[in-house]
């Protein structure tokens, strides 16, 4: 039986166009192909992460000794694409196809691995949600497949199947099976089992969702026997074919015969992936992606019958995808976009716990529930601090920590380079591309160096917190309650873990059909300027007590007046403040009457119950009343008299910066209140400059308090930043993010009164993107930051009263609590949109 070409194979049918080359350049450039072969073989197995790496270094050594334009690197760069794209970057896909199209079209326009490229943009597209470019990208890539080899031609399958798939994405079955037996048809013709078992798995996936059950486990029952056919008994597609027969077999009601059949699926990847184990120094099956699947499916599989257990296989599940995070995710972005795909899995358990808890009554379930939300909330920020923590506690006397800070700078930069390039499109692309490849290659190559050398540190990191519950409960003090919620909207419903010293509740609450839309709005009311109008007012006062009786009101036996709350948000949860719901709904109040909730409580948000319990754990930071304050101003006359005094803190890069008059007299008037404190710094105006501050950054100061604007890249999340004052020598001035997560900070409370600060992309479980986010990376305990847009005048009465409040001996959450009471009573700033902005985050 004939196999199907890989694109490995291509490849090297490519390296016969390489150009003569003698010695050490010959010989480099079959360590080149031996990579590239070895990253085809990562890729069958599911390992991306070391996939990735490997095309990293053959596509650098092609780049040293071929052509820029061979056709060699453009197909190694094509296949990274997909290597970044099955490990779920659509970005860093969309980058590396987009410049193998670019390479390869001066010479090959019309050539196989253009059309591998357009083919990948293609699956790019669709991911992105854009399937009209989805399909004129296939189309593309068809045309160029049929005037190279004509019609219906065996090398055309694998776009056949990518278009299969693509419809059945977009629901459109019938052309999805157009497409499948099309390849079947090719696979018959040519005697082709490898093809045949691919499309007939494509057509019984199809048919299982259309309903037709019997016909799709047919098929499937043929595609295990094409593939086993060409390859034995061992081979990822085969346990894929399992895995779907299973879900056939369980969608007609024999739940028995699909797990039967998932524990073949376990075996077969089993037989096949002990190999990596001898390769990477991990067993690659217990932290595969199938692995993963079968775990939550035999859960869901057995959830009627026998909950308990249904139960223990969504507790493998998460252990095994969080083993899939430690041992296959490249990067921070790839952890995320691991669990994004898998989030389902953790609520599931959640779902199930509370169903057990409610009918047993065992701790034991809460306890392992309040864990689960933990291992997967805030989980690339928890792995941050705990890295940071384990350096300083295992290996002091070591340069370790500091190599791998010099790293990740220097990372920092090159990717801040790049993203600068692309948007000029500067003619040095291709050289800071490669410089930030080395990069990249330099620090996987450190942490296997590491891994190897102190596996003991890592296994710390990812070691989950034993009796999480019971710490948690001891670190609260008598006034303060956590509430940490998990959304299932699935479900229609979400779940709090109350807790407080000696008590807790495991509630589900339930949800109705518009309660994300319902967030929205509150959100978008609490921050208009209109809200005064008596439509807007009565619109929001009915969603804020509709909000207040599902998020709060369930707590009335267990929170009183006056607790501190420390608020765990999930996915919409996070662009939602609580000090606005309102537990009656009495339109007819003026806004400085309302009983916001914030009149109850000081209210503290964080982004997972074992962050907080670092940070409260944590050693003291510096208490020494030391004050660093920045404020670039951007006055436009001498006196700055002129500046838009109602002007938002807000700014778009590449746009003039509006003058901000009132953040110097805010940061002059904190500088009052603290006091003199000796070491105190004030940058301001012309001083206030993106070097300056990361230099004072450095040093040990209690406050540091950022007045200026400040913006949101929702696509890129690392770029977001800060406006500085302008600096000799820089094509802009900004401060962005991935800087200062690089740093190591000693502040005990960053206030960033600047719009948008807790703004930014919205990642599933791992929460908003923001600026807050960053300096919390970087080792602030302690962030209070912006949820909308901000007015100058605003922040600076906020900023003064917090100050002036935390000068007098309060914490940060009654200063911050005492001011909104205080706008609130005054009738000029009772409205939402002026005091409800900044929330704090921390300890």
């Amino acid at each position: 039986m004939r196999k199907t070409l890989t694109c490995a194979a291509v490849c090297l049918l490519l390296a016969g166009l390489c150009a003569p080359c003698t010695g050490a350049a010959q010989s480099e450039i079959l360590q080149g192909h031996a990579y590239a072969q070895r990253a085809q073989g990562y890729m069958a197995y599911l390992n991306f992460r070391e996939a990735i790496d490997y095309y990293e270094q053959a596509i650098d050594i092609f780049l040293d000794h071929l052509d820029s334009q061979h056709p060699l690197i453009a197909a190694n760069y094509a296949a990274m694409g997909q290597a970044y794209l099955a490990a779920g970057f659509d970005e860093q896909a969309r980058l590396y196809c987009e410049t193998g199209l670019n390479r390869i079209m001066g010479r090959y326009p019309s050539g196989a691995i253009a059309a591998n490229c357009l083919a990948c943009l293609a699956e790019v597209s669709a991911q992105a949600g854009e399937p009209a470019i989805a399909l004129a990208y296939f189309k593309k890539a068809l045309a160029i497949h049929e005037d190279l080899w004509g019609p219906l031609h065996l090398a055309s399958t694998g776009l056949y199947l990518q278009l299969g798939y693509f419809h059945i994405r977009q629901q459109q079955y019938p052309e999805a099976m157009g497409f499948f037996s099309q390849a079947a048809q090719l696979g018959m013709e040519e005697n082709a089992a490898g093809v045949l078992g691919q499309a007939y798995l494509g057509m019984g996936q199809a048919l299982l969702l259309q309903e037709e059950v019997g016909k799709g486990l047919g098929q499937l029952q043929r595609s295990l026997e094409a593939l086993k056919e060409v390859h034995g008994e061992s081979h990822p597609d085969i346990s894929r074919a399992f895995l779907a027969l299973a879900e056939g077999q369980a969608q007609a009601g024999d739940t028995t015969l699909a797990l039967s059949t998932l524990d073949k699926a376990e075996q077969h990847f089993r037989q096949t992936g002990q190999q990596t184990l001898l390769i990477v120094g991990y067993d690659s099956c217990s932290c595969n992606p199938i692995f993963l699947k079968t775990a939550a499916l035999r859960g869901a599989y057995t959830e009627k019958a026998n909950p308990a257990v249904a139960f223990a296989h969504y507790e493998e599940a998460v252990s095994r995808t969080l083993r899939l995070i430690k041992y296959t995710a490249k990067s921070a972005a790839h952890r995320q976009a691991v669990l994004q795909k898998h989030k389902a899995t953790f609520v599931d358990g959640i779902r199930l716990a509370h169903q057990l808890f409610k009918q047993t009554k065992d701790q034991g379930y809460f306890s392992k529930a309040f864990e689960m939300a933990n291992a997967y909330q805030g989980l690339t920020l928890q792995i941050a601090r705990k890295e940071a923590v384990a350096f300083q506690a295992l290996l002091p006397d070591t340069d370790w920590p500091q190599r791998r800070q010099q790293i990740r700078q220097g990372l920092s930069l090159a990717e801040q380079r790049l993203y600068e390039a692309r948007q000029d499109s500067t003619s040095s692309l291709n050289e800071l591309r490669k410089n930030y490849t080395g990069l990249q290659n330099e620090y996987a190559l450190w942490r296997n160096d590491f891994r190897r050398t102190y596996r003991f540190v890592e296994d710390e990191v990812f070691a989950g917190k034993n009796n999480l519950l019971s710490q948690v409960q001891a670190e609260l003090k008598p006034n303060e309650a956590l509430l940490n919620y998990v959304l299932d909207l699935e479900h229609r419903a979400a779940y709090l873990f109350a807790v407080k010293p000696g008590r807790q509740a495991f509630l589900r609450i339930p949800l109705d059909d518009g309660f994300s839309e319902s967030v929205k709005q509150l959100y978008r009311l609490a921050q208009s300027a209109l809200l005064p109008r008596a439509d807007k007012k009565q619109k929001f006062v009915q969603k804020s007590q509709q909000l207040y009786l599902q998020l709060l009101a369930p707590l009335s036996g267990l929170t009183s007046t006056g607790d501190r709350l420390i608020i765990i948000r999930d996915d919409e949860l996070h662009y939602l403040p609580f000090e606005v719901l309102l537990p009656e709904a009495l339109p007819s109040l003026p806004f400085a009457e309302m009983p916001f909730a914030i009149r109850k409580h000081e209210m503290v948000y964080h982004y997972a119950a074992g962050l907080w319990l670092l940070g409260r754990q944590a050693p003291e930071t510096h208490q020494n009343g030391k004050l660093l304050a920045f404020a670039p101003v951007f006055e436009t006359d001498e006196n700055g008299t002129s500046a838009l005094a109602d002007h938002s803190r807000c700014y778009t890069p590449g746009l003039p910066q509006s003058p901000l008059p009132y953040s110097a007299v805010e940061v002059q008037a904190i500088a009052r209140h603290l006091g003199p404190a000796e070491g105190s710094q004030i940058l301001l105006r012309q001083n206030a400059t993106a070097n300056q501050l990361l230099e004072a950054l450095q040093q040990p100061f209690q406050f540091v308090h950022i007045a200026s604007h400040s913006f949101a890249n929702t696509e890129q999340p690392g770029f977001s930043g800060i406006a500085c004052a302008p600096e000799e020598g820089l094509s802009d001035c900004l401060l962005y993010l991935t800087t200062i997560e690089n740093l190591t900070l000693k502040a005990d409370l960053v206030a960033l009164s600047s719009c948008e600060s807790g703004i930014g992309k919205s990642v599933r479980g791992e929460g908003v993107m923001g600026l807050n986010r960053s300096f919390m990376h970087a080792g602030v305990p302690n962030a209070l930051f912006s949820l909308w847009k901000v007015n100058d005048q605003h922040s600076c009465q906020i900023m003064q009263h917090c100050y002036r409040y935390i000068s007098e001996g309060m914490g940060y959450a009654r200063a911050l609590q005492q001011t909104k009471i205080d706008l609130i009573t005054d009738g000029s700033y009772s409205t939402p949109n002026t005091w409800a902005s900044f929330i704090l985050m921390g300890r």
